[in-house]
């Protein structure tokens, strides 16, 4: 058989629906997501069987409070809730080489690793239907260096926080970049519509002459009026 079962903890306490399971004990906090799947619960043991290729059966905790990454899955926890969130990737590159897991939240949403090296990674999503935030996580080998992340080779603006990603609904897509456990990063992408889309993370070894025009032009300004109030001195 193809079912996964999982026995609760003693005190746990949960709801269920077609496809989520919300659970606490005590002050934690966690979810299971199943997608092309079913679940029938006895007491505290809950009995998963899939019912199509791929599925996916994924358990989520979310830190206490006070715990590095708490508010960061709390939030898209609450995405997932809604069906906002539509999958997520995790990278990791070590030596030259790389790994990926991936988990889709929804039925007909596929992802795919095209690249990865040091400093540059390429996904390609697919999907129908409306838009949604996709979740990656990158080793800290992955990326050591300043990013620009790109939606199908536009460079892509950055939102002041992961709610501003999560709760996006414009024909724009936006990115979310925050530092997870160990030196990895977390990174939230707003996909407005499903097709067939590329995203890509550049990390940027070098920071582009237009990132300093503004302390450039402070710099400037500064000696002119240096320049300015010492020929009004010479004057006197």
């Amino acid at each position: 058989s193809r079912d996964m079962v999982y026995t609760l903890p003693e005190g746990a306490k949960y709801t269920a629906d077609e496809r989520f399971v919300n659970m606490s004990i005590g002050d934690l906090e966690a979810v299971i997501i199943y997608v092309n799947a079913t679940l029938s619960a006895e007491g505290g043991t809950l009995t998963f069987t899939p019912t199509s290729t791929p599925y996916h059966i994924i358990f989520r905790i979310v830190p206490a409070e006070g715990v590095a990454g708490h508010m960061w899955e709390r939030e898209y926890t609450e995405a997932l809730k809604i069906r906002k969130a539509v999958g997520e990737m995790r990278i990791a590159i070590s030596d030259g080489e790389h790994m990926a897991d991936q988990f889709a939240y929804r039925e007909n949403v596929r992802m795919e690793l095209k690249h990865a090296e040091r400093n540059r990674v390429r996904i390609e999503v697919s999907g129908e239907g409306e838009g949604g935030v996709m979740l990656l996580q990158m080793n800290r080998e992955a990326l050591q260096s300043r990013v620009r992340v790109y939606f199908d080779g536009e460079e892509v603006k950055e939102a002041e926080n992961l709610g501003e990603v999560l709760e996006a609904t414009g024909e724009e897509p936006l990115y979310y970049s925050e530092p997870a456990e160990k030196g990895s990063q977390y990174f939230a992408v707003y996909i407005p519509h499903f097709s067939t889309h590329t995203i890509e993370i550049v990390g940027v070894e070098e920071w582009p002459l237009a990132d300093y025009l503004p302390y450039i032009a402070v710099g400037i300004v500064v000696l002119l009026v240096a320049a300015i109030f010492l020929a009004l001195r010479k004057r006197k």
